[in-house]
């Protein structure tokens, strides 16, 4: 037994305090704090790319309501003056550009609206303007952006605002001289469609004698834009060796909107017996 414990103890490893960490254990902790780094940096990485998502798709609502708050806003002051019509006499003496109210299926959207605001001090304007909404091609976007599955390569859409406070001059029902502002990129659809007693139609001209010189009583409005792109149809557009993607995810807002204008005014054609809110 004593000679048992005599030779463990001849052949028993001893480390000098002083020596320092061997190799092994050198290299055992180089990895453990390589994966801790690493693991440290993707879940950093996560959380930006995660904030920059919610950044983004926080600005394309933002940007949704905004237009269509302001499209409302227009909409609920449009105004359709006549040759005789006191009002318009005393807001803006020198309105010399006709009244109308245009919709089409482009869709373009031409009226004349009183919620217009100078942003000028002490110029000589009113509160009376033309306003056009237009959807119109987003030229600085990548084309392969829009491409849903199936679709070929789509051209990116904008909705644009175009202000004319001088209501001076149209020609073929477009503003001729205004302020242009870009309310929304990355617009996916914008359906216009106005009442005329029974159904919400497309087309609209105060111009044609069949719309008698009346304004429509209330206004739909949908309003559909896309939002950033998840992470794997981001690295499937960015690969570019797939011919189909994922549809891309939209926001949709609705509304209706009744111009105040038209309060009195009979509707273009008699309601029906049967009225259905629901379409």
């Amino acid at each position: 037994m004593k000679s048992s414990q005599l030779f463990n103890k001849q052949f028993q490893l001893k480390r000098n305090p002083q020596s320092g960490f061997t190799l092994i254990e050198i290299v055992i902790s180089v990895g453990i704090i390589a994966s801790l780094s690493l693991y440290a940096v993707n879940a950093m990485s996560n959380q930006i790319e995660t904030r920059n998502r919610l950044q983004q798709s926080n600005g394309v609502i933002h940007s949704a309501h905004s237009a269509m708050m302001r499209l409302t806003d227009d909409l609920r002051h449009a105004f359709f003056a006549t040759g005789n019509d006191e009002q318009a006499a005393k807001s803006n003496s020198d309105l010399i550009g006709r009244p109308m109210f245009v919709l089409n299926q482009n869709p373009r959207l031409l009226f004349m609206t009183q919620s217009y605001q100078s942003l000028i001090a002490n110029r000589p304007e009113s509160n009376i303007a033309y306003v056009q909404y237009v959807v119109c091609p987003d030229n600085s976007a990548p084309a392969n952006v829009c491409r849903g599955q199936g679709d070929a390569l789509a051209q990116t859409k904008q909705l644009v605002r175009i202000v004319d406070p001088g209501v001076k001059k149209i020609s073929d029902d477009a503003i001729v001289d205004g302020v242009s502002q870009v309310l929304v990129n990355d617009l996916k659809e914008l359906k216009i469609s106005a009442w005329n007693g029974q159904d919400f139609i497309l087309d609209w001209n105060t111009e044609r004698s069949d719309y008698g010189r009346k304004m429509p009583k209330m206004v739909k409005i949908d309003l559909s834009v896309y939002t950033p792109d998840d992470p794997l149809r981001k690295q499937l557009r960015e690969e570019g060796g797939s011919t189909q993607l994922p549809e891309r995810a939209s926001l949709k807002l609705s509304t209706i909107v009744y111009l105040m204008y038209t309060a009195g005014q009979t509707d273009l054609k008699e309601p029906k017996s049967e009225m259905s809110w629901v379409q």
